[in-house]
């Protein structure tokens, strides 16, 4: 009979062995530790900036009605990590490695403990630290160190509690789902309707509260917040203190509900974890016999060279299985955090057009090109075996993102015309659109080949190699500024608004030169890491 000590001292295995092989693969993999560093020099970057800054705003404060925001904090803390934990646990710790022979010799509380504590360290190790010395420089600003105890005392406890209560609710909802599947897609559109609106929303409430427009709602939900009973118990960070003074009944009480609740909280995600795991099976899939194999003969032009074969069976790929284009978010959240901007400068035909053709150079390297070398790894031993050159595959991933893209440009800009663009205008538009999503394609074959990323990992239920985040940050910069400068100069001279002068001229050749010689040696570059993989 395993009691709950052991199974702790079980969860404080599975913590440490991960943890160590985890830093084992930074420490011995190159690219992940020049990732590492950046991240870390980003984080510096913020922190020496943020740090004196809260320190400063630490020396005004003289009670807890003037910190800015605490009580709000403090009620949306708990139900946040409540949430974020619910969305880690679907996402990534619904499951453990190697389950067969671990849940053999663990008790499946034993390998929960693991699991949540793992997920809670590497919480703590990225988000944690740093707020925690951003927290330390207001408190000795304050001039009430011991505050600074107090306050990670109290969000331990609410990491705790929301650990477990999160777990519970995110193993809970898979179960839901996976008794009823037909309502996975359901509810994966109404994730995405959800992020959508939340994104497009805080744009204009941001933008409000900064101007003052409709600071009233604003100030009104503030209040209500400020008086939640969190607020009470986020009061005990200065209990004892010139800022605090005496502990509340109210936040006592809170306290103590958590503090209680949290091994409850474990016992029901015992529970949904050994239902998720051993009791559940998901039903059958119906396998129709009327499906036919779709045929892979490419359309015309594309059956007309190897790199139209590589590109229709691209998007054929991207058609059967578009969770692979996932990682399409990031332009999808660029593009969402424009719309607020076409609303206030108004719905006029050339920003629009302008917005469509930088929606298409942005998805038109990003979605095929981004890591050439790593999503093709899976079929590397196929590709070793068939007498398609570098070239070839180099092309048709650049031609697949132009078969998407070139379209949405081309028609997005025409159809301005019915909403009073000049003709002109939005046909050099489309036209310069068009054209720019070739060098963008040459940007991310070269950036995609320069950081690979060969690891797989679960994108929505699919096994899926996803390119680098830096990798198509970077892309997404350096596409969008080249992308406005074309399209700015483009509308000005279509328009009539300025001539063209010998600065402009030699503006415009120093622009194409840029985006033609890097496009094209990043494609180069990575036609040469291509034919180091493939044997021709």
């Amino acid at each position: 009979m395993m009691t709950i000590w052991a199974d702790f001292e079980d969860g404080v295995q599975i913590v440490r062995g991960t943890l160590r092989r985890e830093l084992r693969s930074y420490t011995t993999n190159q690219r992940r530790l020049i990732g590492l560093l950046v991240t870390i020099v980003f984080y510096l970057f913020t922190l020496s900036i943020s740090i004196p800054a809260t320190y400063t705003i630490g020396q005004g404060v003289t009670g807890l009605d003037s910190i800015p925001y605490f009580g709000v904090l403090w009620t949306l803390f708990p139900p946040g990590m409540v949430g974020m934990m619910a969305l880690l646990s679907a996402d990534r710790i619904a499951t453990i490695e190697a389950s067969d022979l671990v849940l053999m010799i663990v008790h499946p509380r034993g390998a929960l403990l693991g699991l949540l504590g793992t997920e809670c360290i590497h919480l703590l190790l990225w988000f944690g630290l740093p707020a925690g010395l951003v927290g330390g420089s207001f408190m000795l600003g304050a001039n009430v160190p011991s505050a600074l105890l107090v306050g990670g005392t109290l969000v331990l406890v609410v990491l705790c509690w929301a650990a477990v209560w999160g777990y519970a609710l995110g193993i809970g909802t898979l179960r839901v789902l996976r008794r009823v599947p037909r309502f996975q897609r359901l509810l994966k559109i109404l994730w995405a309707v959800v992020i959508v609106a939340v994104l497009f929303a805080s744009q204009f409430i941001g933008r409000q509260i900064v101007s003052g427009l409709g600071g009233r709602p604003f100030h009104s939900l503030a209040a209500i917040l400020n008086a939640g009973p969190f607020a009470s118990f986020g009061a005990l960070t200065f209990v004892g203190t010139p800022v605090g003074g005496s502990a509340s009944l109210d936040g006592l009480a809170i306290l103590a509900v958590l503090v209680l609740t949290i091994p409850v909280g474990l016992g029901v995600s015992t529970h949904q974890a050994r239902s998720f795991w051993f009791r559940d099976r998901a039903p059958p899939k119906q396998h129709s016999d009327r499906q036919k194999p779709t045929e892979f003969e490419p359309p015309w032009p594309l059956d007309r060279s190897r790199a139209g074969h590589v590109a229709w069976g691209l998007l054929l790929r991207a058609k059967r299985t578009p969770q692979k284009l996932a990682h399409l978010q990031q332009q999808g959240i660029l593009l969402i955090m424009a719309g607020p901007l076409v609303f206030e400068a108004g719905l006029s035909g050339g920003l629009l057009a302008a917005l469509s053709c930088i929606a298409a150079t942005q998805v038109a390297g990003a979605a095929f090109c981004a890591n050439p070398l790593g999503d093709d790894r899976p079929l590397g031993t196929l590709l070793f075996l068939t007498d398609v050159t570098p070239r070839a595959l180099a092309r048709g991933r650049m031609l697949a993102g132009l078969v998407l893209t070139v379209p949405v440009a081309v028609i997005g800009s025409l159809l301005t015309i019915a909403i009073g663009t000049p003709p002109l205008a939005a046909i050099s538009v489309a036209f310069v659109g068009a054209v720019l999503c070739l060098p963008a394609t040459g940007l991310a074959l070269g950036l995609g080949s320069l950081y690979p990323i060969f690891e797989e990992r679960e994108v929505f239920g699919t096994e899926a190699i996803s390119p680098s985040f830096g990798v198509l940050y970077v892309y997404e910069m350096i596409v969008l500024g080249g992308t406005v400068i074309g399209l700015w100069v483009c509308w000005v001279l279509a328009t009539g608004t300025a001539s063209l002068s010998l600065g402009l001229g030699i503006g415009l050749v120093v622009y194409g030169l840029f985006t033609t010689v890097i496009p094209y040696a990043g494609y180069r570059y990575a036609v040469g890491r291509l034919r180091s993989l493939t044997i021709e």
